[in-house]
């Protein structure tokens, strides 16, 4: 039996350094385990918006190339991502540079890594959130009006390779434009145009009534649709009933940088408090996040739900159903599956069951969230002051260092937390597997406390060299907008 693990990394800017840190954690965790065609643990599906886009280039680096993840993801996001960089040769078409984020990401993509002793064989299937500028209109199968989205995807896969990672990608796209597409924030940075000329075909399949003659469109930041993925990660999941064996189990694990509470005592509720603008606007942006992950959560319920009455219903027929039942069963299954021929036994039921509820497998689908939350005394400060990165749009914590190595060892520690839970043993995973787990992510790195002094931090908490950047940023803004209006004329 393997465990599989299908991540969900969030977007969110400068809060790409606490994904980091739990990612090493969990990575570290799951690396003895992940070897080997018949590994006990694995990680085989991301879905990633924006940060977590670029950041599930660098997971799939450290699990099938080998590499340590606390050295990798650590440089990558303490160390090199910063504003001063992106500020640097910015064209003055937006306010930060396309140039600079690239070479960015060109670091994340081909930095040497230490040697970490252990590889996954399994391979890793990416799907990255676009916003599509252009619009998708779909044809409705009943006629009438098209309906129009503007959430699109892009998908990669990653598989080991003799010298190291292998990404495969849709023809006439790289992977540098994916996920510079799905993490261009348009609060600094350009669109970015990638061809899907290749993909047509698919996209005329789906209903799509208006792709461009060019093959190509101009997208945007995913996270502005869909910042926490998840719906998208099951949905890949159910596509792929047939990845290992029936008795694998799937494990859905969701980072959540910022959980949202209900309010209490008469916040949000009293007639004589009337809230200001800006606490509204910043609300607003806290329950949007929040309402995304609970439709996903919600639908994840409803599978569960058809998942137990597939496994019921099929308990009670397979006892009473004689072999003139069973053939019926047979043949409403071939005519739902194109003319196909099961043999009549006892699975045949479940089969044709989860067929009509919609289900994949009778399987249910545990989701497992790991947040600031999982962290002694963060309940306490409330984990929207815990973290130090989460001002200024979110760019916040790529004005400082010390900032962006608050948030990493805050990410190790929620993983840490999340593990002594004994989490994966809940799915079948053996318990010394699971305090070898435990113990490596505890052996190697030793999360320090700063989030206690940096967490909730701002732009007057900065150095001089921070709250200049933050002056340059506000003004190349400034700039920017007054030649776009001047252009417009």
């Amino acid at each position: 039996m393997t465990i599989r693990l299908a991540l969900t990394l969030p977007g969110g800017v400068a809060l790409g350094a606490f994904e980091a840190g739990a990612l090493a954690a969990l990575v570290v965790a799951v690396g003895d385990l992940c070897e080997g065609d018949e590994p006990q643990a694995c990680v085989d599906l991301i879905g990633a918006s924006s940060a977590g886009s670029l950041t599930s280039v660098l997971v799939a680096r450290a699990l099938l190339d080998g590499l340590d993840p606390v050295d990798l993801l650590r440089r990558a996001w303490v160390e090199e991502a910063s504003l001063p960089a992106l500020l640097h040769a910015a064209s003055g078409r937006a306010p930060l540079s396309g140039e600079s984020l690239e070479r960015l990401a060109g670091t994340f993509l081909h930095t040497p890594g230490r040697p970490a002793g252990h590889r996954q064989s399994v391979p890793i299937v990416v799907s990255v959130a676009l916003t599509n500028l252009r619009g998708l209109a779909y044809r409705m199968p009943a006629g009438g009006e098209p309906i129009v989205t503007y959430l699109d995807w892009g998908e990669f896969s990653a598989e080991p390779a003799p010298d190291g990672v292998r990404f495969r990608t849709p023809p006439g796209v790289s992977l540098l434009q994916l996920v510079l597409a799905s993490a261009a924030n348009p609060v600094g940075f350009r669109p970015r145009l990638v061809s899907r000329a290749a993909e047509e075909g698919s996209y005329r399949a789906a209903g799509v009534q208006n792709f461009p003659a060019t093959g190509s469109f101009w997208y945007a930041d995913g996270s502005l649709l869909k910042r926490k993925p998840l719906g998208r990660t099951m949905r890949l999941a159910r596509a792929r009933p047939d990845t290992g064996s029936a008795a694998d189990r799937r494990v859905h694990v969701v980072l959540e940088p910022l959980p949202i509470a209900v309010s209490g005592g008469r916040s949000w509720a009293d007639p004589a408090a009337p809230p200001t603008w800006l606490a509204t606007l910043r609300r607003s942006a806290q329950i949007m996040d929040a309402q995304s992950i609970l439709d996903d959560v919600r639908e994840s319920h409803e599978v569960n739900e058809r998942c137990r009455a597939v496994e019921v219903l099929g308990r009670h027929l397979s006892g009473c159903l004689d072999d003139r039942g069973r053939e019926a069963f047979r043949q409403a299954l071939a005519e739902l599956d194109g003319g196909v021929g099961y043999p009549a036994d006892d699975m045949l039921i479940f089969e044709t069951l989860a067929r009509v509820a919609g289900v994949a497998s009778r399987q249910e689908v545990p989701i497992e969230l790991i947040s600031p939350d999982l962290v002694p005394g963060v309940r306490e400060v409330g984990p929207g002051r815990v973290l130090a990165g989460d001002f200024l749009f979110r760019f916040g914590g790529l004005l400082d260092p010390g900032l962006r190595q608050s948030d990493f060892d805050l990410g190790y520690a929620a993983v840490l937390g999340w593990l002594d839970g004994r989490p994966l043993e809940r799915y079948g995973l053996p318990a010394d597997a699971a305090d070898k787990a435990t113990r490596a992510a505890y052996e190697a790195y030793r999360p320090g406390d700063g989030w206690r002094r940096a967490g909730g931090s701002g732009v007057r908490s900065l150095p001089w060299r921070g709250r200049f950047a933050v002056a340059r940023l506000l003004g190349r803004m400034g700039l920017v907008a007054a030649r776009d209006a001047l252009a417009r004329r």
